[in-house]
């Protein structure tokens, strides 16, 4: 997959990224029900399920929630060690999310 990449000083930056964001409303309302429904069944189903979803999407083989715990000094070291410029990436992007997410909360 070709990750498409846009430069600000272009000047059909605004129009580009409008594109890019733009949102299908049809795409969104399925993507709203399939993640609602994954919801769903995990507050029923509880740890099963979640094991299960992480299992498919994560492609990952996790048979208790314990081996989806990451030892907090294994994450303190992993962080420690990213270079300056993709942490600082990393930070804002969460910090967006956040803040996102948030929004959607009130």
């Amino acid at each position: 997959m070709k990750i498409r990449r846009l430069d600000t000083r272009d000047t059909s930056f605004g129009a580009q990224f409008a594109a890019l964001v733009a949102t299908d409303t049809d795409i969104d309302r399925e993507v709203e029900r399939v993640a609602a429904a994954i919801v769903d069944d995990v507050k029923q189903r509880g740890d099963p399920a979640l094991l299960e979803y992480t299992n498919r999407f994560d492609r990952m083989n996790a048979a208790t929630t314990a081996e989806l715990q990451i030892d907090p000094t294994e994450m303190s070291a992993a962080l420690d060690a990213l270079p300056h410029a993709e942490r600082a990436a990393l930070e804002t992007a969460a910090r967006r999310i956040r803040t996102f997410h948030e929004r959607q909360l009130t």
